[in-house]
C-alpha cells in the first residue's frame, strides 16, 4: 500500500469542487445531489467555482443548498473548468479532493465509495463510474458510450489504468497540489483530464478506478453541441502532445498515437453494445465517426487563437 502524504490532519474529509458556467439550473440539480450523499454532512464541504457567469450563480448555490451542507463559492473570469478546478482545490480545506461537473448528481453512496478507496491507495486518482442520465437523447448517449470504450480501452489491464474524465475523480489534496493539479495550459481547450492522468503516473502515482463511485450525467446536447464538444477536445489535442514533448514524452508525439484498430473498434463499440441489426447501434456508429472528424477538425485549428468555452463533460 501506498504511504499518505505526510500533513496536519484536516478537518473534514472532502471538498467536492465543482466549476460552473452559464447552467444555472443544472447546478441546483448538482447541488441538491450533494446535499442528499449519505456521507455526514460535517465531514464534507461543496466549493463551488463560478467561471465568469452573467448573472452570477452566488445567490442561487446559497438558495440550493441552504444551512444543509457547507458550502462555499468562488468566482474567476472565464478561462475554462481546469483551470476553476484548480481554483476550488487552492481552497479546499478537505484532505481529499473530488471533483464532479454542473451536470452531474453524484449517487448517495458516491464519497463514501471513495473513502472506502482512499484508505488503500492514499496517493492514487481516483476515478468513479458515469451514467448518461438522458437515454432518449443519441447525442448524450453517444458521448457516453465514447467515454465508456474509453475506459475500456484504457483501464482493463489490472493496476494499470490510464485514464478518468474529470467529472468523475478524486485524489488527496496533497498529492494533487505535489502533481500540479490541471495544466493551466487547457484554457480553452479540452484534454485537460487527460494530462492529468498521464502526469500523474509519471509522478510515480497510481490511477485506480472505483466502480461503486456513480453518478448520473445529464449533458442535454443537439447535433451542434455534439460537435462542437468533441471539437473542441480535438483542439486540445496539439496542447497535450506538445506537453508530452515537452516532459519527455516523445514516443507519442504525433496527433493520432493510437493504432488504426483503436479507431475500429471504437466505431463497432455501439454496435457491440445494442446489437448489430439494432438501429440504435448504427446510429451510434455513425455519431462515433462524425466525433473523430471533429476532433480531427478541432485538432488541425488548435492552434487558432479564437476563445471557443470548453465543454465540461
Amino acid at each position: 500500500m501506498n504511504q499518505a502524504p505526510s500533513e496536519a490532519l484536516p478537518s473534514i474529509d472532502f471538498s467536492i469542487i465543482v466549476p460552473t458556467f452559464q447552467r444555472p439550473e443544472r447546478l441546483r440539480r448538482c447541488l441538491a445531489a450533494l446535499s442528499s450523499l449519505d456521507y455526514p454532512l460535517d465531514r464534507y464541504e461543496v466549493i463551488v467555482v463560478d467561471d465568469g457567469s452573467h448573472p452570477p450563480v452566488e445567490p442561487l448555490v446559497r438558495d440550493a443548498v441552504g444551512s444543509t451542507v457547507t458550502c462555499r463559492f468562488v468566482r474567476q473570469h472565464n478561462q475554462g473548468p481546469g483551470p476553476a478546478r484548480n481554483a476550488g482545490a487552492a481552497q479546499a480545506r478537505g484532505r481529499w479532493l473530488a471533483f464532479t461537473d454542473d451536470d452531474c448528481a453524484p449517487r448517495p453512496g458516491w464519497l463514501s465509495a471513495f473513502a472506502t478507496m482512499f484508505r488503500k491507495e492514499p496517493t492514487a486518482l481516483l476515478g468513479g463510474h458515469t451514467v448518461n442520465a438522458l437515454r432518449d437523447n443519441v447525442y448524450a448517449q453517444a458521448s457516453q458510450d465514447l467515454v465508456d470504450y474509453l475506459y475500456v480501452y484504457f483501464n482493463t489491464a489490472p493496476g494499470r489504468a490510464r485514464f478518468f474524465t474529470s467529472n468523475n475523480m478524486a485524489a488527496h489534496r496533497e498529492t494533487f497540489r505535489e502533481v500540479g493539479g490541471f495544466s493551466p495550459t487547457f484554457m480553452l481547450v479540452g484534454s485537460e483530464d487527460r494530462e492529468l492522468c498521464d502526469h500523474w503516473r509519471e509522478a510515480g502515482f497510481p490511477l485506480v478506478p472505483v466502480a461503486e463511485a456513480v453518478l448520473d450525467h445529464a449533458h442535454n446536447m443537439d447535433l451542434r453541441g455534439y460537435c462542437q464538444q468533441h471539437f473542441t477536445y480535438g483542439r486540445g489535442a496539439p496542447v497535450y502532445h506538445r506537453l508530452r514533448v515537452e516532459r519527455g514524452r516523445r514516443e507519442n508525439k504525433g496527433r493520432t498515437p493510437e493504432p488504426l484498430s483503436f479507431y475500429a473498434r471504437l466505431v463497432c463499440f455501439p454496435l457491440q453494445k445494442n446489437g448489430w441489426l439494432s438501429l440504435r447501434g448504427w446510429h451510434g456508429a455513425a455519431l462515433m465517426v462524425l466525433s473523430q472528424v471533429a476532433y480531427v477538425s478541432g485538432a488541425l485549428r488548435g492552434d487558432d487563437p479564437r476563445p471557443r468555452r470548453p465543454p465540461q463533460t
